[in-house]
């Protein structure tokens, strides 16, 4: 719980408890906090009903045997849980900093962060912040064994790149030089005609198993976590797998630049089952089939620029699960799925089956810096809060990197020391999923990055890798 709940000198602490009739579930009581729920509102009419009662409560450390905050809300949770149905806990002296749920069925608990109470309470707009799981370190036991990386071909100047588009595009008029100051992005390396996403990510997955002295037997689950792909069926796992002799399970994640991260949290929920013991999560990233070349003018230019940005890479990660580490301790990710329209490659799917015209990446960089802006950095800042750690706490810190103009604001928003980063923009451009476990492989064989250390993606926080 958190530590900011009250404990006096004789190793109490005051709580504050709303005892709810577990039979009115209606009231959504037994599942998440959904947004804008308002606490302080639902308890009033649960009262009125006859249906919740309020108890300031005083538990001393003798009856939870410990004076962990943590250990003694659920002390009081159990002796309030015989009175209703269910419990709702509120900490804080009069603030609602945290609020658990508890039912007499129940072997879990829901814990979420609700808001300093304002008026009649905190709604989702109020403090989306504040709103949402509980952020709690939570050990796997999932770590990071062995990491590597493939970039294709020699680089690429940012020159080259316009020089082709005004070769072939002789409507358009380009300023010499545009591109770069635009991006800053100096090379890239795009795969030759010979190559597919899936070699990409061969590669680099075997260099990650011989930098783990593996070898493709002691692999039980393969991810593809990627936004590129050889073809739209099979999964591309398949063709990986194939090419590296795997026998094991094998299946695609796919969304967008996320892919991987989400490849590696389907892994390690898998490995914290117990359903295997090692797993290797790949990525081969393609975009270069994907640029427009030949633009009438300006706005196609700027429609299309963010395919001359990106790069081709490939990237993996082997994962294994040990007692023995804390391993991966955190994952959160949000959605703002209603700007999904803000990058797009539409060809392949049932809204535009055939036709190369749907078949180049478009996009609206100044609309995606804005929706990243809007969503801000309560995420990342209840992520520190929840799990302990403050910047200084990590040898390095990973993210995503789009354009290398956008580093500076990104820091001064989230307050990440740029000094901590590992900066492949200006080299690689835009690497899409590959940027993360580019930028791990290449801290790991700097030596900037040792077992134990811990490092934040910032989606993902791990220890012991």
């Amino acid at each position: 719980m958190s530590q900011k709940t009250t404990q006096n000198a004789t190793s109490a602490i005051c709580i504050k408890c709303i005892c709810i009739n577990a039979s009115h579930s209606e009231d959504g009581l037994q599942g998440p906090a959904r947004p804008g729920r308002d606490w302080f509102q639902l308890a009033e009419r649960l009262t009125a009903k006859g249906n919740a009662v309020f108890e300031d409560s005083t538990v001393h450390e003798s009856e939870a045997g410990t004076a962990d905050p943590k250990a003694v809300a659920l002390a009081l949770l159990a002796r309030t849980i015989g009175k209703f149905g269910a419990a709702v806990l509120l900490l804080n002296n009069g603030y609602v900093v945290e609020a658990m749920t508890m039912t007499r069925c129940a072997t879990d608990m829901h814990t979420f962060q609700i808001g300093p109470k304002t008026g009649a309470g905190v709604s989702w707009a109020d403090a989306p912040e504040m709103q949402g799981p509980r952020l709690d370190r939570a050990p796997t036991h999932v770590a990071i064994a062995a990491a590597g990386s493939y970039l294709p071909g020699e680089p690429i100047l940012t020159e080259e790149i316009e020089a082709r588009i005004a070769a072939l595009s002789p409507g358009l008029r380009l300023r010499r030089g545009l591109l770069r100051s635009l991006t800053g992005i100096e090379t890239r390396h795009h795969l030759p005609d010979c190559m597919q996403a899936s070699d990409l990510a061969v590669e680099a997955a075997r260099r990650a198993l011989d930098s783990a002295g593996a070898s493709t037997r002691d692999i039980d689950l393969l991810v593809w976590g990627s936004a590129s792909q050889d073809l739209v069926e099979p999964a591309t796992a398949h063709i990986v797998a194939a090419k590296l002799g795997l026998r094991c399970p094998v299946f695609d994640v796919k969304n967008a630049c996320n892919s991987f991260l989400n490849g590696m949290q389907v892994a390690t929920a898998l490995l914290r089952s117990g359903d295997y013991r090692s797993a290797l999560v790949v990525t081969g990233e393609s975009p270069s089939r994907a640029i427009r070349w030949v633009v009438e003018d300006l706005k196609a230019f700027f429609e299309s620029a963010a395919g001359y940005t990106m790069g081709d890479a490939g990237a993996a990660l082997l994962l294994t699960r040990d007692p023995k580490v804390e391993g991966i301790f955190f994952q959160k990710f949000l959605a703002a799925s209603d700007r999904w329209s803000l990058a797009t490659l539409p060809g392949g799917g049932s809204m535009h089956p055939r036709g190369d015209e749907w078949s180049y990446f478009r996009g609206n960089a100044v609309q995606l810096r804005d929706a990243f802006l809007q969503i801000g950095t309560g995420l990342l800042t209840a992520a520190l809060h929840g799990t302990g750690t403050a910047m200084e706490d990590f040898a390095r810190i990973f993210c995503h990197q789009v354009t290398r103009p956008f580093i500076a604001p990104f820091c001064a928003t989230t307050g990440i020391p740029p000094e901590k980063l590992v900066v492949t923009v200006a080299e690689l451009g835009n690497i899409a999923s590959a940027t993360i476990p580019t930028q791990i492989a290449r801290a790991i064989e700097a030596g900037d990055v040792a077992r134990g250390d811990q490092l934040p993606a910032p989606s993902l926080l791990t220890a012991n890798a």
